[in-house]
């Protein structure tokens, strides 16, 4: 059978930088000056983070009041926020888990953070989303799009509804 080129902890750091849009840190953030598995270095960025990514295929993973405090001091410090993403591993030797569960921890008052703008301005409007998709049906329709003869007014009339909305 053949093994596996990265360990687990290792694939789930490179998940959580591709998915989060992060940049790898140099040794896997064992480096005091390039802490973290994963950051964010964007300038731009309204909240910059660096992830700390931790696997496991236990029932549990340990976690450390005092380790958490520093850690979201340190990265306060440098400007960031830390989030530490945290995967349950599949493991065959536990039947009642069936595949990989992914968590993130972070300070109350940062999700706090995150909730306000979600509510605020980080959802779509039921009116963006539908003058999206009328630009989308209407040149779909008008620019020949595979639609029957017969429904080609029908859809058209629609995208003009919607786009009025």
């Amino acid at each position: 059978m053949k093994k596996n080129k990265y360990p687990e902890w290792e694939k789930f750091e490179h998940y959580i930088q591709e998915l989060l849009e992060l940049d790898s840190t140099i040794a896997s953030g064992a480096q005091y000056h390039d802490p973290g598995d994963a950051t964010d270095n964007r300038y731009d960025s309204g909240f910059r983070i660096v992830a700390d990514a931790k696997h496991t295929t236990g029932k549990t993973y340990p976690l450390e009041r005092r380790w958490l405090v520093q850690q979201v001091k340190r990265f306060q410090e440098m400007g960031r926020r830390f989030v530490l993403p945290l995967r349950f591993g599949f493991d065959n030797r536990h039947p009642t888990v069936e595949k990989d569960e992914d968590f993130v921890i972070l300070s109350l008052n940062d999700f706090a953070e995150l909730y306000e703008f979600y509510q605020k301005s980080g959802k779509p409007s039921k009116v963006e989303w539908a003058e999206e998709e009328s630009d989308w049906l209407y040149d779909l329709v008008a620019y020949g799009g595979v639609v029957e003869a017969s429904n080609r007014m029908r859809l058209i009339e629609l995208a003009k509804r919607l786009r009025s909305l």
